[in-house]
């Protein structure tokens, strides 16, 4: 890898602008995709120079298999938390 490719700027290209605001506000959401499946949790993003938007389950959260793209239909804001009884 050379001294120039190291430092490339970050290419946004594949991140959703839909999720710009609840990822930098931290704001709970809900997302359908195309195919029915509804689905709760926190947007973070991967890292590298080719970034991408993902549900988180929690915000202590490490990673998931769930990509926030063009195949999400709808969002919704300001989810609230299920809270387990005890």
């Amino acid at each position: 890898m050379t001294e120039r490719e190291a430092y490339r700027p970050m290419d946004r290209s594949a991140l959703d602008n839909r999720f710009d605001g609840p990822y930098m506000s931290g704001e709970r959401i809900e997302v359908t995709y195309e195919w029915d499946e509804t689905k709760r949790g926190y947007v973070g993003r991967t890292t590298g120079w080719k970034p991408v938007y993902i549900l988180l389950s929690n915000t202590r959260s490490l990673g998931s298999s769930d990509i926030l793209d063009h195949h999400v239909t709808q969002i919704r804001r300001n989810v609230s938390v299920r809270r387990r009884v005890k």
